[in-house]
């Protein structure tokens, strides 16, 4: 991209609530937040917090690409898809476009249990090993292959 009248997009994740005393904690105060630029290097616009189709915020890690088949521009995060539980989802914007609409899929569902005596989001609801290597999933990440096929990848650590 670039050029002459080139508008530039960017999703970053961010404290929600900046005022004095306002949660450091990621899971309670993050959210996902659209900035616009006419150049690539800033400054940016912030547009807002990103907000989903049950009015639901996301989680503040995010990996964005342009899908080669069709155009559309994939935003993978962690939240809850409208309609489909919480997980790593996919936002999807058909017409390419990070204003949107988005569509949003459940990729891979977490599952809520009590490890050691606290709740944890990890790997799937059967989960009975805390020491598994990837008993809590973080950090979605994806690559999009020229036939549109799109491997997921994440973090894993244990419990």
């Amino acid at each position: 991209g670039g050029g002459e009248g080139s508008i530039y997009y960017t999703f970053v994740g961010a404290k929600r609530n900046t005022s004095a005393g306002a949660s450091d904690a990621f899971a309670s105060n993050a959210g996902l937040h659209l900035l616009r630029s006419t150049s690539s290097t800033g400054p940016f616009e912030d547009l807002g917090e990103e907000i989903g189709l049950n009015g639901q915020s996301f989680g503040f890690r995010v990996d964005a690409k342009i899908n080669p088949v069709d155009g559309a521009l994939l935003l993978l995060t962690e939240g809850y898809a409208h309609g489909e539980g919480f997980g790593f989802i996919f936002r999807r914007s058909a017409s390419g476009s990070a204003m949107g609409p988005w569509t949003e899929h459940l990729v891979y569902e977490l599952g809520m249990r009590v490890i050691d005596g606290a709740e944890d989001w990890t790997a799937d609801a059967a989960m009975v090993d805390a020491d598994r290597w990837d008993c809590r999933l973080a950090d979605p990440t994806f690559a999009i292959l020229d036939t549109g096929e799109v491997l997921v990848g994440y973090r894993g650590t244990r419990c």
